[in-house]
């Protein structure tokens, strides 16, 4: 998923992490993180969770993507999120898992294809009710 994150956002950003789960990851994620460009709602309320905004710079992603790899890091964070500083363009709550991803309509479908077959998954559905 991270190493697709630069097809679906080419021009930058930031991936929000909360909730890690392994504390190598949380070194890691602590050691590349930014200041909150962008404030994000909790998706878990209680007990507050750690949170990371990390810039989408594919360097970095493939880091992290080798780290949880290497490591076999089955749930690297409970929530991840992609955006721009100024609006959430991906939400994945329970990440990692089987629960869907949304992206925001206004990123054109040519690059949530890219994203959706870079990850090799389908079909890809455009809701009504997108963020």
């Amino acid at each position: 998923m991270l190493r697709a994150l630069p097809a679906l956002l080419p021009g930058g950003g930031f991936v929000y992490f909360e909730g890690t789960t392994e504390a190598s990851f949380a070194a890691w994620l602590q050691a590349n993180a930014v200041s909150a460009p962008l404030k994000i709602a909790y998706g878990t309320i209680w007990p507050r969770p750690d949170d990371f905004h990390v810039p989408l710079h594919p360097v970095l992603l493939e880091e992290a993507a080798v780290l949880i790899d290497q490591q076999g890091i089955a749930l690297p964070s409970i929530h991840v999120h992609a955006h721009d500083g100024t609006k959430v363009l991906l939400e994945w709550h329970d990440a990692f898992v089987n629960d869907p991803m949304y992206v925001a309509s206004q990123i054109p479908r040519e690059r949530v294809d890219a994203f959706a077959s870079l990850m090799r998954v389908g079909p890809v559905s455009r809701a009504d009710n997108a963020i």
